[in-house]
């Protein structure tokens, strides 16, 4: 199960809000967190996707681990 379900959601409709973005891009540019494009690609690598893949190439599982590392992140940064 995912650690914060409502963080899921909001990566989904980040992910799938313009067409043609890569993650990396997409989530970087939402304006919902203050992290750094270096802070982004730890932690997608901490996840183990690639920070350009692009929303539909992921799956459930994916966006759910994504979630747990930018949850997990967050959590190390207070």
């Amino acid at each position: 199960t995912v650690k914060d379900e409502g963080l899921l959601f909001r990566l989904v409709r980040m992910g799938f809000a313009q067409r043609r973005k890569t993650m990396i891009n997409a989530v970087q540019n939402s304006g919902s967190w203050p992290f750094s494009r270096a802070e982004w690609l730890a932690i997608f690598e901490k996840s183990g996707l690639h920070p350009q893949s692009r929303a539909e190439m992921l799956s459930v599982h994916d966006f759910a681990v994504l979630a747990d590392a930018v949850h997990d992140f967050r959590a190390n940064c207070q």
